[in-house]
């Protein structure tokens, strides 16, 4: 490392030269070598080292008259010996160390030396953060190359520069340079991925892979919070979320219902696949959402709890038929931050009794030959197809025109509009259990029955088969399976 004197103190030198001690004009008894007062000695010195090596006539005698720190230096024949351990750090640039010298010899003039004494600084301290940790907020989605921090270190070797390095564990930061500890986003962030980053920077005092001798080093955590800013509009509720490159949105197919031709149903509506509701797209700040109609409800039949969502009806719909209100989810905070949906309610006349089928289970037979879009059939011996039936008691003859009939769940047999039950796809020889619902179409009141149905093996055509004997082949037909 090069030591010689940088800066204030190169200024200093040449200050220095130009306030040279006072030599006697009539004759220089002693001088400091190449006649320059000012000696450089590096820190951290041993205790008796010599600093310099005065010049002098025989007969000499070399003197300390005075000097500045007291207690520094001192004198052994010619040789300035450094008394003390001297330390850059607490050493004045601006003010060197002083040692006046008086040079005397029998019968000639007194010969004054004054000596200036700069302490050079060494690289013997290891460089520092001020923290041992230190915490980044980050905004996500920030652009690649945004610088988000500058966290330095310091040496109190002055001179030394500093070389830094950070250890970010996925490569989600880099900093601008080895000597500029600028923090830079070197990757997109989405707080939906990742919350939060902690990495290790790194300092040392001699360039990144140096092979120097003297390599000071320190370290430090810094914790990265990804914070989640405010780029989605609510989502509503249940929804189905789906992702455009750096972007998310989340698709509802909106709400239904049903309510009572002039009738005024009490307390909140019951829709499906839920009540109205919906939440912030940016799940770290679940900014609260408010809620209005933006069309549909021109009559003011209906009002939307703004807190809540919930829709009441404040008087009775008086026209049969469908209902579309358009509804908005906005943030209370930033009314620009919204999204819409519709609730359809179906207005219908209002009944008292569900449909039901005539009886609470059914039993039907078919063979498994029969094929596809086959009659199931009311008994194994009978040709008469098996028909479901339903009432409804707010018919006064019981006949309801707006039924559907419906199978639960299940693929293998379907149920006509008029109650007939048909094979849908090939089904092996047993019992199948299923379960059937009649639904009004005007309302979607329902009930359900139980069907059982049992798959008879088909009829199979004889098959042959030839059998090898000692003088010719026998065609024997095979037994019906």
């Amino acid at each position: 490392m090069d030591l010689r004197p940088k800066g204030s103190a190169a200024v200093f030198v040449l200050l220095v030269l130009f306030t040279l001690c006072k030599f006697s004009e009539a004759q220089n008894l002693c001088s400091a070598p190449d006649n320059l007062p000012v000696i450089f000695i590096p820190e951290n010195n041993e205790i008796g080292a010599t600093v310099t090596t005065l010049i002098a006539e025989d007969e000499v005698t070399a003197t300390i008259t005075s000097q500045n720190p007291e207690g520094l230096f001192s004198l052994e024949g010619y040789n300035l010996i450094a008394d003390t351990v001297l330390d850059y750090e607490t050493f004045d640039q601006n003010k060197p160390h002083e040692v006046n010298i008086e040079c005397t010899k029998a019968g000639s003039l007194s010969t004054t030396l004054i000596l200036k004494i700069v302490v050079e600084d060494r690289n013997d301290n290891p460089p520092a953060f001020a923290e041992s940790q230190y915490t980044l907020n980050v905004d996500e989605l920030s652009k690649v190359d945004t610088s988000v921090g500058l966290i330095t270190a310091t040496d109190p070797d002055k001179t030394d520069r500093l070389y830094y390095q950070l250890d970010s564990p996925e490569g989600e930061f880099d900093l601008e340079a080895s000597f500029n500890p600028s923090i830079l986003v070197k990757k997109l962030l989405d707080y939906d991925k990742i919350k939060k980053v902690t990495m290790t920077l790194y300092v040392q005092d001699t360039p990144i892979g140096s092979t120097a001798e003297v390599s000071h080093s320190a370290s430090t955590t810094i914790v990265v919070n990804i914070i989640d800013i405010d780029n989605r509009p609510p989502w509503f509720q249940p929804c189905t979320e789906t992702e455009f490159g750096t972007s998310k949105v989340c698709i509802s197919s909106g709400y239904e219902g049903t309510v009572n031709l002039n009738e005024q149903a009490p307390g909140p509506l019951s829709l499906k696949p839920g009540p109205v509701m919906a939440i912030d797209g940016d799940l770290g700040r679940n900014e609260p959402i408010g809620y209005a109609f933006l069309g549909g409800n021109e009559d003011s039949v209906f009002q939307i709890d703004t807190d809540t969502g919930s829709i009441t009806m404040l008087k009775p719909a008086g026209v049969a038929g469908p209902i579309v209100l358009s509804v908005m989810a906005y943030q209370k905070e930033n009314a620009d931050q919204f999204a819409t949906t519709t609730v359809i309610l179906k207005v219908v006349i209002s009944s008292a009794f569900p449909p039901t089928f005539v009886k609470p289970s059914y039993e039907g037979f078919i063979s498994e030959d029969a094929g596809l879009d086959s009659l199931v059939l009311e008994s194994k011996t009978s040709n008469r197809p098996l028909r479901v039936q339903a009432t409804d008691q707010d018919f006064s003859d019981g006949y309801n025109p707006n039924l559907r009939f419906e199978v639960v769940a299940g693929t293998d047999f379907s149920i006509t509009p008029e109650g007939f039950i048909l094979m849908a796809k090939a089904v092996a020889p047993g019992t199948v259990n299923l379960e059937m619902r009649v639904v009004d179409t005007t309302n979607e009141e329902s009930s359900t029955a139980s069907l059982t149905v049992e798959v008879t093996p088909g009829k199979t055509r004889p098959m042959l088969y030839a059998i090898k004997t000692p003088s010719n082949y026998d065609m024997i037909q095979s037994k019906q399976a």
